[in-house]
């Protein structure tokens, strides 16, 4: 499997505004924040805050307590690195900018995104990265939620996100291979 380091617990992941409010909405943003460090670029801590809708009323205070708590953690200035334009993914932008070079200036283990020309774009250049299927995935092998729990909001996440045939089938090939 790929990029088993950061499947373990412990460690340091960047993430995007999608896989922040995914896990938020299947209530299980405090537990992987628990079991994995996540730091923010100021633009996506921003995005987070101000899409009002994507939040509901309880949303910022819980990103305001992961913040007070040191689990997510806000990186305002980011020296920026000179990213490589590649016609096949196409541009990224500013939001997606700020996440690789937030990863490339910290000892982070890869990018969590649900976002399709991030993953194209991690994939490209060999960032390790993840989605939210496969970040609740690593909270089951690891034993942070219980299968049923990994089930129940794996469905969830499947219902607000939008994946690709080819998601839906990488994992049903991991959770035969790992979970039943």
């Amino acid at each position: 499997m790929n990029n088993e380091k950061i499947l373990n617990k412990g460690g340091i992941m960047v993430a995007d505004t999608s896989s922040i409010v995914y896990l938020t909405k299947v209530s299980l943003i405090k537990k992987y924040c628990l079991f994995k460090s996540i730091i923010v670029s100021k633009q996506i801590y921003e995005e987070l805050i101000c899409n009002k809708e994507l939040l509901n009323n309880n949303d910022i205070s819980i990103y305001n307590e992961l913040i007070l708590n040191n689990q997510l953690k806000v990186y305002s200035e980011v020296n920026k690195i000179n990213i490589k334009k590649n016609n096949l993914i196409g541009k990224l932008s500013a939001a997606d900018e700020s996440i690789i070079n937030l990863y490339f200036n910290s000892i982070s283990q890869g990018i969590l995104t649900d976002d399709g020309r991030l993953c194209k774009f991690c994939k490209f250049y060999c960032i390790p990265y993840i989605n939210t299927p496969m970040a609740l995935f690593s909270m089951a092998v690891n034993n942070v939620i219980s299968s049923k729990i990994f089930f129940e909001k794996l469905i969830d996440v499947y219902r607000i996100g939008r994946y690709s045939q080819f998601v839906y089938d990488y994992m049903d090939r991991i959770i035969s291979k790992n979970l039943t």
